[in-house]
């Protein structure tokens, strides 16, 4: 394990074939805009950033529905225990306006 003057960490590893995998993994936060949260790939996305102590602005039908299902894929509390890295927005995508999605999009690494 190596850092570089970025603050992002390098992790190698030698398989017994003698190859070596490198993978760079940043140590860094970031913001995401996820759209679909409930969704059967939405939820396992928020999940993963929250785990990884990433912020996450979610848009979903309900919030409560997201909750839900991040407890019941989650082996903890997910709602408990990531609440200060989610924002949830109750909407469906196609009603906010373009106004409403620029501001949620606002200050996001990714959207």
């Amino acid at each position: 394990m190596s850092h570089d003057h970025d603050g992002n960490t390098t992790y190698t590893h030698t398989t017994q074939n003698k190859h070596s995998i490198s993978s760079t993994m940043s140590t860094t936060t970031t913001t995401t805009l996820v759209v679909g949260a409930t969704g059967a790939t939405g939820k396992h996305v928020v999940l993963q950033l929250l785990q990884q102590k990433q912020h996450v602005r979610a848009i979903a039908r309900s919030k409560q529905r997201l909750l839900d299902t991040l407890n019941e894929i989650s082996p903890n509390d997910a709602s408990e225990e990531y609440a200060d890295f989610l924002t949830v927005t109750e909407a469906a995508v196609l009603d906010l306006s373009d106004e409403e999605l620029e501001n949620l999009c606002s200050g996001c690494d990714a959207c």
